[in-house]
């Protein structure tokens, strides 16, 4: 599929709908930089030739700024960044869905979602002290 075809299909109101859930549930944040003052994209994590974007699980999307989503697509920002984020996300949609299950088990989790949030911020803090590119406000 070419870059137009995939811009035809952004248009089709199944990736409207999936796009809206991503920035719902990220609270209409980018989850890079934390801005809400931006244009706010659905940024797909991997892509799977043939796949339409609305084909893709929740936990692969995540919600970026159009400042960061050019900085991920320009590899400004590492890709395990993006995929730490990833496995957060998958993470938390996991526990929210067990939350009963969890309460009853005696044992806690060898790193929580919060915990690998954070690393996941100071990875890209780090980042960007490195390559001195401010972050975004």
């Amino acid at each position: 599929m070419n870059s137009s075809e995939y811009q035809e299909k952004l248009k089709d109101p199944r990736w409207d709908v999936v796009r809206l859930k991503v920035l719902d549930r990220a609270s209409r944040r980018c989850q890079i930089c934390g801005t809400k003052n931006r244009e706010l994209h659905a940024h797909h994590s991997y892509y799977v030739r043939g796949r339409d974007p609305w084909e893709y699980p929740l936990c692969s999307l995540i919600c970026a700024c159009d400042i960061c989503h050019h900085r991920i697509h320009a590899k400004l920002i590492p890709r395990d960044v993006t995929m730490l984020l990833d496995e957060t996300i998958a993470e938390l949609l996991f526990e929210l869905g067990n939350e009963a299950h969890r309460r009853n088990e005696a044992r806690a989790p060898v790193v929580s979602a919060k915990d690998r949030f954070a690393q996941m911020k100071a990875m890209l803090n780090a980042h960007l002290d490195q390559a001195a590119i401010p972050p975004s406000k």
